[in-house]
């Protein structure tokens, strides 16, 4: 009698092995399932990968970008796609307006045009309309003078080939039209203006010669 206790025990253990190795067995098979499922979820057989470039070294202000500062990177950005400079973008055409680390892509948002990028863009009121043959994107001269001045004086020069970057034009409730521009002038220039606004003087935009 206790010889077979003995073997049911023994076949009792033996089941119990064997069934708790498939057990294992299968859970390791479940857990790969999942993972190659969750694999291919996430591949998204739409997706595009596009060159951006990255920065190679850090990028200081006003510096441009060449071979020895940027290289191309094969990315899927998705919906940040836009934010990003594209390698087959005109390197050469543009400026770098803030510092980028070494390993960072170069944001849209850095980039600026080299004729703006050593000016201060300004926004002035004019005293009397630009010409209509004067556009955006024009370069012009601000002149300055005093207004109701009891010594006679002679206007001055205060912005010379100034990028005209934008135009405004507001009518007031009598009717009555004014107008003020955006212009990039240098930073020698500046000074000139802002003290021009200040004295309230009347200032004159013309083409530049």
């Amino acid at each position: 009698m206790a010889m077979l206790l003995r073997k049911r025990n023994r076949r009792v253990r033996l089941a119990n092995r064997m069934g708790s190795r498939r057990t294992r067995i299968l859970l390791a098979l479940a857990f790969a399932l999942i993972a190659v499922a969750s694999f291919l979820m996430s591949s998204d057989p739409a997706s595009e990968t596009k060159s951006y470039l990255v920065a190679l070294t850090d990028i200081a202000p006003d510096s441009e970008l060449n071979e020895q500062t940027v290289e191309i990177v094969n990315l899927d950005l998705n919906d940040q796609e836009n934010r990003y400079l594209l390698a087959e973008s005109k390197k050469s055409n543009w400026v770098i307006s803030k510092p980028i680390r070494a390993g960072e892509l170069i944001p849209v948002s850095a980039l600026v045009d080299p004729d703006e990028a050593n000016c201060i863009f300004v926004k002035v009121g004019l005293g009397v309309e630009l010409s209509d043959s004067i556009h955006r994107g024009d370069l012009i001269d601000l002149w300055a003078g005093e207004a109701n001045s009891a010594v006679e004086s002679g206007p001055v020069q205060i912005v010379a080939a100034g990028l005209l970057r934008e135009i405004f034009t507001a009518t007031d409730s009598l009717g009555q039209s004014s107008q003020e521009i955006e212009v990039c002038v240098s930073p020698a220039e500046i000074r000139s203006v802002v003290n021009s606004i200040a004295k309230q003087d009347v200032i004159i935009g013309v083409r530049s010669l």
